[in-house]
């Protein structure tokens, strides 16, 4: 049991194993290549690690007790404790965190890999050069993990250090750390099980740590999430005395963002317009670490069922998402096509390879990432479709510390909403169609088919209607600035 729980999800593969257990099984291929794209997309994506730092910091004071006030100083202490510097306080909570074994009970520990390569190196000698310079290039590339670990660490050793300046034990200490800072390895085998197999939950760990500890500190300690479920509110307030609007307008203001914006529960409007005029939103759930157990509870209230459980872990990676391409040619976290089917064959092709791109590399270096969006903004670049510059330099430079600005006027909003919700009644329009002139159907067939599909229309027709009578009437003193006549 110990050996398991130090381990994580490591098994090793004999020459006699099963064909798709070697591949797909537990410390199968499939493992590694799930560990190898886990790193990239968490490791090393820095702007991933500065999310989860913040993240760490807030689970600090809501899960770990240390007060808001004093998270930055137990993190500087922690700092210079783990470099045997500081306070005695310091090096005491350091050496506390190494006795305890602190560092292998962190994400990178026991869901990158990186114990896995110890066992590894023990091997190498014994296998061929092409097996050998694989664990080489699998040992670079845990540099980054390593890292991510010493952060995580760091997290921990700041709440330790807290809990023993409160007069608690080492052990409770401890305990309250990987309470709030989360122990991967103290996790049932179902969840050991689903985490380390290809297809199935990749993250599954941190939303089952995650929700409880939610729950717990909203019943014991409700004071402790306030601060952040009323960030919202409080840039409502700016934007109703800046603006001089009440609380209809700002709600008419959210209804003119785009829709997929509209679906996010921690996107939050800031109280400014960019030079361009447009107002900015950012998503703070990057931050919190309740952010995918709130968009959770949004697609349930605003019925999208099938987004639940992505936001608790499951599904997703990269196998996952290659096998939903393949049979829908949709991205499976936008919705949106991959490739037009009217392209050329060579077109399709770089769409794909592009969009498998950006699933498998760190997002910050794709097309779509910080740094694209930075060069965007030196060089100027403008969207074809609106004429209008793509990104402001504050915008591409927020994206660099995890902060993704988005801008959207309200009235081009507006209009690209209502043709999306009118596509969806066209596209109903054209099944029926079909079905009128499908000849190989039944008259009982035909009439159940075009009453299912004439019933999701009128639904459809209702969901635009309500949309409609929600976002009209914006006032003059919120629309795109300069101002201009409301709808």
């Amino acid at each position: 049991e110990i050996f398991e729980s130090l381990v994580g999800s490591f098994k090793a593969m004999s020459e006699e194993s099963p064909f798709i257990e070697k591949w797909l099984g537990v410390g199968s291929v499939g493992t590694t290549a799930t560990q190898i794209w886990k790193a990239g997309k968490v490791a090393w994506n820095f702007v991933a690690v500065i999310r989860n730092i913040v993240g760490g910091a807030i689970a600090a004071d809501a899960y770990g007790d240390v007060n808001k006030l004093m998270v930055i100083p137990r993190i500087t202490q922690a700092l210079q404790g783990l470099m045997g510097k500081g306070s005695l306080e310091s090096r005491r909570g350091a050496a506390v965190a190494g006795r305890m074994g602190a560092a292998g009970t962190g994400y990178a520990a026991q869901e990158l890999g990186l114990m896995e390569n110890s066992l590894l190196r023990r091997a190498k000698t014994e296998v061929s050069w092409l097996k050998r310079l694989g664990y080489g290039i699998k040992d670079v590339w845990a540099w980054a993990p390593k890292k991510y670990g010493q952060v995580e660490l760091v997290l921990k050793t700041a709440v330790i250090i807290d809990q023993l300046a409160k007069g608690k034990s080492e052990q409770e200490a401890m305990r309250v750390a990987n309470h709030a800072i989360f122990d991967y390895s103290n996790v049932p085998p179902w969840v050991r099980y689903l985490r380390a197999t290809p297809f199935i939950a990749p993250f599954v760990t941190f939303p089952y740590k995650n929700f409880p500890r939610l729950v717990s500190t909203a019943i014991k300690r409700p004071w402790k999430l306030i601060p952040y479920y009323f960030a919202g509110a409080a840039l409502d307030a700016l934007i109703r005395s800046w603006f001089d609007v009440d609380d209809d307008d700002i709600e008419k203001l959210r209804a003119n963002m785009p829709l997929w914006m509209q679906g996010e529960a921690d996107m939050m409007i800031l109280p400014y317009q960019d030079e361009n005029g447009k107002w900015q939103a950012v998503d703070l759930g990057f931050y919190f670490p309740w952010g995918g157990i709130n968009d959770a509870v949004k697609a349930a209230y605003q019925g999208r069922p099938e987004e639940i459980p992505a936001n608790f872990g499951f599904g997703g990676g990269p196998y996952a998402d290659l096998v939903a391409m393949i049979k829908t040619n949709r991205d499976p976290r936008t919705d949106r096509k991959i490739f037009d089917p009217a392209l050329p064959p060579s077109d399709q092709m770089a769409n794909a390879v592009m969009w498998m791109w950006r699933m498998m590399a760190p997002s910050w270096v794709t097309d779509q990432g910080a740094a694209r969006h930075l060069y965007d903004a030196l060089t100027k670049q403008v969207d074809p479709r609106t004429g209008e510059m793509k990104d402001t330099t504050p915008q591409a430079i927020a994206r660099f510390f995890g902060a993704n600005l988005y801008e959207f006027d309200p009235d081009d909003a507006y209009n690209r909403n209502m043709s999306r919700l009118y596509g969806q009644i066209l596209d109903v329009e054209a099944e029926i169609q079909k079905i009128s002139l499908d000849q190989s159907l039944s008259e009982e067939q035909r009439d159940k088919d075009m009453d299912k599909y004439i019933a999701r229309a009128e639904k459809f027709i209702q969901e635009m209607n309500e949309y409609s009578e929600r976002a009209l009437g914006l006032t003059p003193k919120l629309q795109r600035g300069p101002q201009r006549g409301g709808r």
